[in-house]
């Protein structure tokens, strides 16, 4: 009887001292889990000061910093590509600042248009081309684009408007001067490029 007694006396206490360890295990788990946290949520915040008052400043992810980048550098890119004046000159200078942004694929289209007199014919008819961006589509995991955007050629006797729709890729180089974003376009083609919109000017004697 008293042997019985003091098995379960001593089960009783083994089954008290094992539960308080498991318990005590998971504490100081779950205080090392929360005090890592807890630091890792610090490290990624940025204050500022402000009159000599810390402010929380919210910190942008590396991937969202890169798509916003790449929508900036796809717009530049078409910004400078098919802004066109009747001067030489300009021409030169905007395609130039546009070839800087993107790979041979932008060479080729240069090249072909130059060779058709393209350029030279904005020149003779004294147009002027522009163009307004309708959006950006960027898929930061394949890293491609699709660009859309409405292009406006003004001559003297007319206007017309054009739907303009391309494609690329984006690849991550340094940077430079000349390509601030860090990014070059690559295999660059146009898929669409239709007549929306056409106006004929009225011309007094």
């Amino acid at each position: 009887m008293i042997i019985q007694n003091l098995e379960k006396k001593i089960r009783t206490v083994t089954i008290v001292t094992v539960t308080t360890v498991v318990v005590s295990a998971c504490l100081v788990a779950f205080t090392l889990y929360s005090a890592f946290s807890m630091v890792e949520k610090e490290q990624s915040q940025v204050y500022v000061l402000s009159n000599g008052i810390p402010l929380l400043a919210e910190r942008t992810s590396q991937q969202e910093d890169l798509m916003i980048e790449s929508m900036s550098h796809v717009e530049m890119f078409h910004q400078f590509f098919f802004t066109l004046s009747p001067d030489d000159e300009y021409m030169e200078w905007t395609l130039k600042k546009a070839l800087y942004l993107i790979d041979e694929s932008g060479v080729k289209q240069r090249n072909t248009l130059k060779e058709k007199g393209f350029y030279q014919n904005i020149v003779a008819a004294s147009a002027v081309f522009s163009i307004i961006t309708d959006s950006i589509n960027v898929d930061i995991e394949k890293m491609d684009f699709t660009y859309f955007g409405k292009q406006f050629i003004e001559r003297p006797s007319s206007k017309l408007v054009r739907r303009l729709v391309t494609k690329g890729m984006i690849k991550q180089v340094p940077r430079t001067p000349n390509n601030p974003h860090g990014l070059l376009i690559t295999n660059w083609r146009t898929v669409e490029n239709e007549d929306l919109k056409y106006t004929s000017k009225s011309t007094r004697l």
